[in-house]
């Protein structure tokens, strides 16, 4: 029996705690995930920044590349003394091999709840956008741009997460906010969505844009490798820029009525999304 630590640590996302979560659920019968990392024989870190890796790393799960302030030499001696090395980005493609590194290339998943099908019995979509993040910032979420633009075309705005978020000086008309609720409620709220926004200037996988997009909301990420590989004919792709470029960028994006999301798109996402068929990649990249 191998006893597995998965729990992120320190600071810690929402994203973190669905990947942990899955890998728990789909977990092999020789896999005994504990709460506690002195009594793993395996630790599985997550790594945003460089202090997320620990001096003798077993299993990493990378999260950011090329937002972290090391190169890719540094990452690699890093790696390379890992037992696996888990991300979302094609560091294939990145670095053109990883010599004496065990590599597990797959996206995250999308949780159950967001998975069911659409019926247009539920009523119209009347959340024109919804916005999701902590940090409007060059560095952090471009929240305020979405929100303004979405004023100035006369849509209103859901945003999940604080009422006050930090680097905005104010909040425009037609904003609302939300946090706290569940899976169900959430899944609900998608439900009612055109448009989800997935632009995020640091880097980070936006869990928001393959639930949204489950749900039938079409997702709004900036156009830039780690996007296009997941989201390629599923989303409005948009210059990667900020301030008031952006927001005229947005500004006519949203002066659009969004492509529907067909069933048969909501399909062929979840199953590209599937946490099953992810998780259990990961134990048997692994070895176990």
């Amino acid at each position: 029996m191998l006893n597995v630590f998965l729990a992120p640590t320190g600071l810690y996302s929402r994203a973190m705690l669905r990947v942990a979560s899955a890998l728990a659920q789909h977990a092999p019968s020789s896999v005994r995930i504990v709460e506690h990392r002195g009594y793993a024989d395996l630790v599985v870190s997550h790594v945003i920044a460089p202090e997320d890796v620990p001096s003798e790393p077993e299993v990493v799960i990378q999260y950011c590349l090329r937002t972290t302030g090391r190169d890719y030499d540094w990452w690699l001696r890093r790696w390379q003394s890992t037992r696996m090395v888990w991300s979302y980005f094609d560091l294939l493609a990145e670095l053109g091999e990883l010599p004496g590194v065990n590599f597990y290339h797959a996206p995250l998943g999308v949780d159950a709840a967001f998975t069911q099908k659409y019926s247009e019995d539920e009523g119209p979509r009347d959340i024109p956008v919804m916005t999701s993040g902590y940090v409007s910032h060059p560095a952090g979420e471009a929240i305020e741009e979405m929100a303004l633009a979405a004023a100035a075309v006369g849509l209103r705005v859901l945003h999940l997460g604080p009422p006050v978020v930090e680097g905005m000086p104010a909040t425009p008309p037609g904003w609302s906010s939300v946090s706290g609720i569940s899976d169900c409620d959430l899944a609900a709220l998608y439900r009612q969505c055109e448009w989800v926004s997935g632009l995020r200037h640091a880097e980070g996988f936006e869990l928001p844009v393959i639930e949204g997009l489950c749900c039938g909301a079409r997702p709004i990420v900036f156009d830039r490798p780690d996007m296009t590989q997941w989201y390629e004919g599923h989303a409005a792709f948009v210059p990667e820029c900020s301030g008031e470029e952006l927001v005229d960028v947005l500004i006519e994006v949203l002066s659009h009525v969004p492509v529907p999301v067909s069933e048969s798109e909501r399909i062929e996402v979840a199953r590209k999304f599937d946490w099953g068929v992810i998780a259990r990649g990961f134990w048997e990249r692994l070895g176990v």
